[in-house]
């Protein structure tokens, strides 16, 4: 070799020796003929990898081979030509900050500019998503592999395509100063360049104004200048035939399940990072994790909000920050002197994006704020097709592919493979301000309003039926739309829509388990048209609506006040067989006899039950007529002997079956279980248990699934399956805690208990025992009783006095249930007559208590002492 060799010389020699075209070389090392071009002319310097790749596939030896390594990093020799001199490296990018995340879109951006050869890539996103970050790294990251190095264009202070054309010019070095043709000489420059040309917010020039002119230059680069890759970070896209588009989102989001680490998200991570920044002590905390994912959460994982709300934590706690977020965009704002004025605040951002709209693309994006969560494409069209603001059909269509390419509309596919268009949250907050300001703000909110009224209405009937799975999954996706339109009409005190909307969301909430929301939402329903209902002259519709709500809302408590409960079904019940001309009552009916079914008021319940069913029938409503029976069934369970209560059960479960409702049939199927646990029939216990279990967790019915793992715990029980009851009912028990549900947590709890005695750990079962107790003083009197019973069989042996003293206050108690009351005559008869006469006389002192004050019997810190 040459004493004094050059790269280039080296690696074309070494080319030539192997018979090697450089087309040939390049598809060897994954690279194009361009570079290899570059590398052989000294125009371009390899990185130490490429250098490593070129001597391997060269097959040089272990000398050469390491001095071809040392001459790749030695500085480049720059030729000239008379008409211009060639530069080395363009200007560079800002130097790159440490980049959080971001490593799947920066591995796409790779392939896309090194493997595809891409002539065009734009890196297309909201503003404050990180675009511009990213191009500084990939400009980092691949500077080396382009002779005449990286460009970087700064556009946001460029406001016309003359200007552009400069300000590209002074980054790769082409001066156009007296040039009659400023374009010629800059593409005249490029034609032989070698060099990755990124434009940074080239959004503001996409106009109108300048968005042909704009197309057009960048159009005759890519043809003049092949050597040229492009790579643009914009809001919009450019919609050039060459495009190659790189959707940026949010940051990977904390973990919605509970007790995930959040330090696995790149949103969360970024939030710390920023958050040490201004807070050098902050940390990641039991206390804060929650707040800091939230946080994350409602800003959509955005880089630039996410930096703007860290930046508070030297003022505000992070739940504080929660609840700033929650209430607007105007809190995210910072004066850091080291961000561009348009970062300073995620408003001046989205003014920037609202003055490069159109009016009617702005009219559209205001409106499109009405929807909470997005919407689908037919509900967009119908809700706005009809306002002269966003005509209909084609138009809108149009305008809506405008906001998407301008990064301020996402758009996606549902599981149907229908389209749906939604706003980032900080998005639709800022949409929102701005259609306050419009005057058809009144008339999109009414319309949208009717359209999801009529529309959750449309779903009652594959809601209560084996279409059920699907319908809720349709309306838990359009869930925050429907509260928005029940909020409307409470505001509105718009009856009509309240009782369109109300069956169909009451049996959802019931579903889904969803006590509390279900509550206030028929609450504040209720307080809207109340005055209405109750003047004298208000209308069957008005009140059948008022107290349909009055009485569900208290069906929706039965949970944790069943006193309550009662006391709104039975004035519900009342004042519907007054009103309504129709039978409305029903819906009402059923609720109060299951609340009095378990609270031992078993003639009341039948009664009750007798008159739904008549309704039914008369109405032929085959949904409500098989619900009464599924009560009925249940109530016979309560209260009557296991043979009397099959014929009931056969009876509901046939008529469960024929509606399809899965919540009904799987209610049957474990009262049946249990019916037959009863009997001794432990097989087709099981059997009707693990198919009510099977049904309740495909279509996640949270209350069923808790009650079925009960029964199938109770089950194991039996058998003898100790371990496999242990999961059961500790399953059943969570479940039951996650949903409110205190009377399944009461009897989870006492099953536990029985458990852990069988299991010879009584001090456990003793605590799971009185825990069972007191959590049922919140639930109906008899699965009070039942549980006090549990308790007295189990401290029978360490603790007989007040074993039988509480035995006997069972055996007096109208409200104990038949079986509890087997229970206690069995116990009671192992007693003396003595010991039975002292224990009657003492519960004479608790008579008309509660049955947890009965705890203060068990003297159970003696015994565990």
């Amino acid at each position: 070799m040459n004493e004094t060799p050059t790269f280039a010389a080296v690696l074309r020699l070494a080319r030539i020796e192997r018979d090697l075209t450089q087309e040939a070389l390049a598809e060897l090392v994954s690279c194009s003929t361009q570079t290899i071009r570059s590398f052989e002319t000294g125009r371009r310097r390899p990185s130490r990898e490429m250098a490593a790749r070129l001597a391997t596939v060269l097959q040089l030896p272990i000398a050469e081979h390491e001095a071809l390594l040392r001459l790749a990093r030695a500085p480049l020799t720059v030729r000239s030509t008379p008409a211009q001199p060639i530069v080395a490296h363009a200007q560079p990018a800002p130097p790159p900050e440490t980049l959080i995340g971001r490593h799947a879109e920066l591995e796409r951006l790779r392939h896309a500019l090194r493997s595809e050869g891409r002539r065009l890539v734009t890196l297309l996103g909201t503003g404050g998503i990180g675009k511009t970050r990213l191009a500084v790294q990939i400009s980092a990251d691949l500077a080396d592999e382009y002779a005449d190095g990286v460009a970087f264009v700064a556009l946001a202070p460029v406001t016309d395509t003359a200007n552009l054309m400069t300000a590209i010019a002074a980054a790769v070095g082409c001066s156009l100063s007296a040039a009659p043709r400023p374009e010629g000489v800059l593409l005249d420059f490029l034609r032989d360049r070698e060099l990755l040309l990124i434009l940074d917010n080239l959004e503001q020039l996409l106009g109108p104004d300048h968005g042909q002119q704009v197309g057009a230059l960048l159009t005759s680069i890519l043809q003049v200048a092949p050597g040229v890759r492009m790579l643009v970070t914009s809001r919009e896209r450019l919609r050039l035939r060459d495009e190659w588009v790189i959707a940026i989102d949010g940051l990977v989001l904390p973990d919605t399940r509970p007790g995930a680490p959040i330090e696995r998200s790149d949103a969360a991570l970024l939030f710390l990072e920023r958050a040490r920044q201004v807070e050098s002590g902050f940390a990641l905390t039991a206390q804060n994790r929650g707040a800091v994912a939230q946080i994350c959460r409602l800003l959509g994982g955005v880089p630039l909000a996410i930096e703007l709300a860290a930046a508070w934590v030297h003022v505000l706690s992070c739940e504080e920050i929660v609840t700033e977020v929650a209430r607007g965009i105007d809190f995210l704002s910072v004066a850091n002197r080291d961000l561009p004025v348009r970062h300073h605040s995620l408003r001046t951002v989205l003014d920037n994006s609202w003055q490069l709209l159109t009016p009617a693309e702005r009219d559209l994006l205001a409106q499109l704020a009405i929807f909470s969560g997005g919407g689908r494409r037919e509900a967009i069209d119908a809700v706005l097709g009809r306002s002269p603001e966003t005509a209909g059909g084609p138009a809108l269509l149009q305008r809506l592919a405008a906001l998407v390419d301008k990064s301020l509309v996402r758009r996606s596919r549902e599981a149907d493979g229908a389209t749906r268009y939604d706003l980032h949250e900080f998005v639709r907050q800022y949409a929102a301000t701005r259609l306050a300001e419009n005057q058809a703000a009144a008339m999109v909110a009414a319309r949208h309003a009717a359209y999801y009224a009529a529309w959750l209405a449309e779903q009652e009937p594959a809601l209560k039926s084996a279409r059920q799975k699907a319908a809720v999954a349709a309306i838990v996706a359009e869930i925050a739309n429907v509260r928005t339109a029940w909020n409307w009409a409470c505001a509105q005190q718009d009856a009509g829509l309240l009782r369109q909307m109300l069956p169909t969301l009451d049996w959802f909430y019931e579903l889904r388990g969803w006590y509390a929301e279900a509550a206030s939402a028929f609450a504040r329903g209720s307080a809207a048209v109340q005055a209405q209902a109750l003047a004298d002259d208000a209308s069957e519709l008005v009140q059948t609506c008022y107290w349909l709500m009055y009485g569900r809302e208290g069906f929706h408590t039965l949970r944790r006040d069943p006193a309550f409960a009662v006391q709104r079904l039975q004035k519900s019940v009342e004042m519907l067989r007054r009103v309504s001309q129709d039978g409305e009552q029903i819906h009402c009916i059923k609720g109060l006899a299951y609340v009095k079914m378990f609270a031992g008021q078993y003639a009341e319940a039948q009664a009750l039950l007798d008159e739904g069913r008549s309704i039914a029938s008369a109405r032929a409503d085959g949904w409500n007529l098989a619900m009464t029976l599924v009560i009925r069934g249940m109530l016979e369970v309560l209260r009557s002997a296991v043979a009397t209560a099959r014929v009931h059960l056969d009876e509901a479960l046939t008529a469960a079956r024929a509606i399809g409702d899965p919540r009904p049939v799987a209610i049957i199927l474990t009262y049946r279980g249990l019916n037959d646990l009863g009997l001794g029939q432990i097989a087709a216990a099981e059997r009707a248990c693990r198919e009510a279990h099977l049904l309740a967790a495909e279509n996640q019915d949270r209350f069923q699934i808790s009650l079925a793992l009960q029964a199938l715990g109770r089950i194991a029980l039996a058998n003898g399956n100790l371990a496999e009851a242990a999961w059961f009912l500790s399953e059943s028990l969570a479940t039951a805690r996650e949903i409110g549900d205190r009377w399944l947590e009461a009897q989870a709890l006492g099953c536990l208990g029985t458990l852990a005695a069988t299991q010879g750990n009584r001090a456990q079962a003793r605590e799971q025992h009185r825990a069972a107790v007191t959590t049922a003083a919140r639930a109906p009197q008899p699965i009070a009783l039942d549980e006090l019973a549990a308790l007295a069989a189990f401290e029978r042996p360490m603790q007989p006095e007040a074993a039988l003293t509480t035995l006997a206050y069972l055996r007096a108690h109208p409200l104990t249930r038949p079986t509890t009351q087997a229970l206690a005559a069995t116990l009671w008869a192992d007693a003396s007559a003595a010991q039975q006469e002292a224990a009657t006389s003492a519960a004479e002192a608790y008579a008309g208590e509660p049955p947890a004050a009965l705890l203060a019997l068990f003297d159970l810190r003696a015994k565990l002492g």
